[in-house]
């Protein structure tokens, strides 16, 4: 307690100093504080493991391509190592980071990325991700699904909705770990409920670690991705910038929200008055509006991918879905490219049910439009299965 005390009474820049003229007689305390203090590995290993399917996937070849993100404190490089189990980690791929801001008061850590690629189908892989001087993370397992187009060999998905941050999310991420393991986890929209308290992001992916290293999950977006900024009109900044998927180009998202909005503070009365802009209707500090729809194509906000016999397509009721839009347009191209030979079943996940009985979210806006522009196409496309959230009760359709 002495050294502890003495220690903080020491200016920064004159405590490593101070530490050395103490070494003799507290050097077992030393290395712990000054692993604090000064930094160590402890900031620049990896934490919040999470994988997802990437491009290339090939029928081909049988192989697919995974995507690794990670997270650290202080900046590293962006390495991984990786190879089949029983293998040595042989294969190596380097990575990029980034980071970003949200309002003016935060800036998240760095945000690794790097691609495992030429994976064979239907087998298990090691890998491990962090800096080779730094600091790197365990070992981690994954087993690739079934080649593309492959018919025989049986295999499961995961399927999820709003799973948030709760005693019942960590249940349910218990019960996705049970054998046997899904190859892939697929959300409909609203991960972490972070709710623009960014550093919730962090305690997300600490807590869905023991599955997103495991398994590749594919995200959606939903209402609470949104956060939306009211400074700057930025939307879906940390869900585009934290997570990755085989997206068809860099995301478009345009800032829009009313300057009226944008200029009230705290203060003001008219704090509570919902402003009508557009299509939406908008309230001071309403991060996660449910009836909206603004400006975010490609990126993570609407792709696809093979599993298997499984074409999976991921959508976003909250930009724009009619006849006219990128979205629009890409899915019918999409669509027309599957070749139900190599992939007969589609499967849509998306955030906003078409159909449900339940009075919260019934029939908003956003959904409305979606399910007057691609209700018809889904059915001319014979789409086996539409998963969505948002409603938090479960409910099917009963087949016609």
């Amino acid at each position: 307690v002495d050294f502890a005390l003495n220690l903080l009474k020491v200016p920064f820049n004159k405590s490593f100093s101070f530490l050395k003229n103490k070494m003799k007689t507290y050097h077992s305390i030393l290395f712990l504080i000054s692993a604090k203090i000064f930094g160590s590995d402890a900031d620049t290993i990896p934490e919040q493991v999470h994988m997802s399917l990437a491009s290339p996937a090939s029928a081909e070849t049988g192989t697919y391509s995974i995507t690794v993100n990670w997270v650290t404190t202080d900046p590293s490089e962006s390495e991984l190592w990786y190879g089949l189990k029983g293998q040595s980690l042989s294969s190596y791929s380097k990575g990029s980071s980034k980071r970003y801001t949200f309002e003016y008061n935060y800036t998240s850590p760095y945000l690794h990325e790097a691609k495992m690629v030429n994976l064979t189908a239907g087998e298990t892989y090691l890998y491990q991700c962090g800096d080779s001087t730094l600091g790197k993370s365990a070992e981690f397992e994954v087993l690739l699904p079934p080649p593309i187009g492959e018919g025989d060999a049986p295999y499961t998905f995961g399927i999820v909705g709003d799973l948030g941050q709760t005693s019942d999310s960590s249940l349910t991420i218990d019960h996705i770990l049970e054998e046997p393991l899904p190859l892939v986890v697929l959300i409909a929209g609203d991960l972490s409920y972070a709710d623009c308290e960014q550093d919730r992001w962090d305690s997300y992916g600490r807590l869905a670690e023991k599955a997103t290293s495991r398994i590749p999950w594919m995200v959606s977006a939903g209402n609470h991705e949104i956060e939306l900024e009211y400074t700057t009109g930025n939307v879906f900044v940390a869900y585009e910038s934290r997570y990755s998927t085989p997206s068809i180009k860099e995301a478009v998202i345009v800032s829009d929200t009313p300057p009226v909005l944008r200029n009230l503070t705290s203060a003001d009365p008219n704090l509570d008055v919902t402003i009508k802009y557009g299509d939406n209707y908008l309230k001071k500090y309403d991060c996660h509006p449910s009836k909206w729809v603004g400006t975010y194509d490609y990126g993570n906000s609407f792709y696809s991918f093979d599993v298997a016999t499984t074409h999976v397509i991921v959508l976003n009721p909250y930009t724009s879905t009619k006849p006219d839009s990128n979205q629009y347009k890409w899915l019918s191209k999409d669509l027309a490219s599957v070749d139900r030979k190599v992939t007969p079943w589609i499967i849509v996940v998306t955030h906003c049910p078409m159909y449900n009985s339940n009075l919260s979210h019934h029939l908003e806006f956003q959904t409305v439009v979606m399910k007057e522009s691609m209700e018809e196409m889904f059915v001319d496309n014979r789409i086996a299965l539409v998963v969505a959230g948002d409603v938090h009760a479960y409910e099917r359709t009963h087949p016609a």
